[in-house]
């Protein structure tokens, strides 16, 4: 009788200093880009920035006519 293929999964070593770091960096990036659009994006979105500017301008004053009446 033929001998069947055995199928042989070989996990590697971690090394030991070896973390998630990239998926931590990965994370506070997000968690600060997602406040920054709350802080930022989200007033603007809702109409919360209510930043307006004062104008002083004076109407003008109705003028009568300076004819003679008859």
């Amino acid at each position: 009788m033929a001998e069947e293929p055995r199928e042989v999964i070989v996990e590697r070593e971690r090394e030991p200093r070896s973390s998630n770091v990239g998926t931590i960096v990965a994370v506070v990036i997000g968690v600060l880009i997602l406040l920054a659009l709350l802080i930022w994006g989200l007033p603007n979105l809702t109409g919360g920035n209510n930043s307006t500017t004062d104008v002083d301008v004076e109407a003008p004053v109705p003028t009568t006519g300076t004819g003679t009446a008859e």
